[in-house]
């Protein structure tokens, strides 16, 4: 791996040539404002104009917030791939952090209280349901640094997420909150980060284990925190330094961590052994229900005139968490009853499983009847 002063000329050029290489690939970059309570914020929405329809959304979290040069260039990089990217603000609209410690002390990450970040990840992930490019269905966020440890307490908080990358980022836990994770979690660190011992990572493992969570830890060897900031410099002894090698390899682990957790339409439940459909609906079971079932089987999306087709997080465990094979079952939730205007949704839901499971609610969740 080059270390030489050769390498470390080029590397203030890097942000510069993918600036060049995202404008020659049509893509558009537009500020959108939204709120948190009092505090006007000011986040960046990059996608490719060439391509039509809705597609995910990619909720981005970047220590030096929304609006700087590395945020950008990292927003055009999954922009690239197809995605929808909102660079969210997590500090407030016109500032800017002067290094990890102020970021982390302006979002409280400092003490154990963490509504105030999950708050403001929250309001973000409100708000890219309005942008009309995002399927609101098909929502991933991937956070650096400061913004890695914010997508993780997102996640915490029950948000409606498909998948979670952390790069670089404080994992470890300050509650019990891995219960509530409902989402697939990539956490990607350098193995000679000082600011995420040992210690901080086995809490993180321990916190997914008893959670039940789809996780995956990465470590680089050799590799300090700040990997993917060409302006950290390259003290390894510093604590932070980029590492050209490890940005890139977290780049492709990020790439393939959504497309497998993004690759399936949202409306249509997560393939596996597709079980056929019941004969007749169990006692208990309305026809409706059955009804809905079958066209959601058929056409893998909701009735005209209903929702569906939502992740269910299966937070309280009271449905199987993997199959005969040990694999995490992903389920996904649909009404039964069409929308009326002014109408509330009501406690009915049906519920199915990527092993082709079924089952049906009609106290939102307390007890579930198994259809098949």
């Amino acid at each position: 791996r080059p270390r030489g002063p050769a390498m470390i000329r080029v590397l203030p050029l890097l942000l510069t040539g993918l600036g060049a290489i995202i404008a020659r690939a049509d893509i558009v970059t537009k500020p959108i404002e939204y709120k948190h309570a009092a505090t006007a914020l000011e986040g960046v929405l990059v996608y490719d104009a060439a391509t039509s329809g809705k597609r995910p959304g990619i909720l981005l979290a970047h220590e030096l917030g929304a609006s700087s040069a590395l945020a950008r260039a990292k927003a055009g990089q999954l922009a690239r791939l197809g995605y929808v990217v909102f660079a969210i603000d997590l500090y407030g609209k016109g500032v800017t952090p002067k290094d990890a410690a102020d970021a982390a002390g302006k979002l409280g990450l400092t003490g154990k209280d963490r509504t105030l970040v999950r708050e403001r990840a929250a309001t973000a992930r409100a708000a890219i349901e309005k942008v009309p490019q995002v399927d609101p269905k098909r929502v991933a966020a991937v956070g650096y640094g400061v913004g890695g440890t914010a997508v993780l307490e997102l996640a915490r908080a029950q948000a409606d997420l498909e998948g979670v990358a952390c790069v670089h980022g404080d994992p470890a836990p300050t509650g019990d909150d891995g219960k509530n994770v409902g989402a697939p979690v990539l956490v990607i660190v350098g193995a000679d980060d000082p600011k995420v011992s040992p210690a901080q990572l086995a809490a993180f493992e321990d916190e997914m284990r008893k959670g039940g969570v789809d996780w995956q830890l990465v470590r680089y060897g050799g590799v300090a925190g700040d990997f993917t900031n060409p302006q950290a410099g390259r003290n390894l002894k510093a604590g932070r330094a980029y590492d050209p090698d490890a940005d890139q390899r977290s780049a492709d682990a990020i790439r393939l961590f959504l497309a497998e957790v993004l690759s399936q339409p949202a409306k249509a439940p997560a393939p596996a052994a597709k079980a056929a459909p019941a004969k007749a609906a169990p006692k208990g079971v309305p026809d409706k229900v059955t009804k809905v079932l079958e066209y959601v089987d058929k056409h893998g999306e909701p009735m005209d005139g209903y929702e569906g087709g939502r992740a269910f997080g299966n937070f309280e465990r009271r449905l199987p968490q993997t199959d005969d094979k040990g694999r995490r079952i992903k389920y996904r939730e649909w009404d039964v009853n069409p929308l009326k205007p002014g109408v509330n949704r009501g406690p009915e839901r049906l519920v199915t499983g990527s092993d082709g499971s079924a089952y049906y609610t009609d106290d939102h969740y307390t007890t579930f009847k198994k259809i098949r």
